[in-house]
């Protein structure tokens, strides 16, 4: 997994990744207006989406564990209100724009530790990580 154009498991090498829970299906918000025929729908919102990763942290001492838990809290901070790309490993060509929203406390367990991090996804569904772009001279011939 891929935030802000570096890889999880590159912040420390005590990190590896158990469990990545993409948003699913988008849910949809409407707003209707009532008519003597039943309901118009007269707008529809995407729903916000979270992005679950469970982390694993290899570690022999609770503080070697907290001490790994700050590096991933720091690489996954942005700031102010913009969002990062989170690019899945399941799915490197395909992203979602994500925040932190929660990092929990080391659960520790023989040998290290786990994590669950939460990513905010405003807008719930993947794109495409390439960009595309197209340009002309005002025409297309065939």
């Amino acid at each position: 997994m891929r935030f802000n154009g570096v890889d999880l498991c590159s912040v420390h090498r005590a990190l590896s990744i158990e469990k990545e829970i993409p948003p699913g299906t988008a849910v949809h918000e409407f707003e209707t207006i009532d008519t003597k025929d039943g309901a118009i729908i007269t707008d529809e919102r995407l729903e916000a989406g979270e992005y679950i990763v469970r982390v694993n942290i290899v570690g022999r001492t609770p503080e070697e564990g907290w001490a790994v838990r700050e590096l991933l809290a720091g690489w996954a901070t942005t700031r102010g209100l913009k969002t990062s790309e989170l690019i899945p490993t399941h799915n490197t060509k395909r992203c979602y724009d994500a925040k932190l929203k929660s990092i929990s406390d080391p659960e520790f367990i023989r040998g290290g530790a786990k994590v669950v991090m939460r990513f905010a996804v405003p807008r719930p569904v993947a794109r495409d990580v390439t960009q595309s772009r197209a340009s002309g001279a005002g025409g297309v011939s065939a």
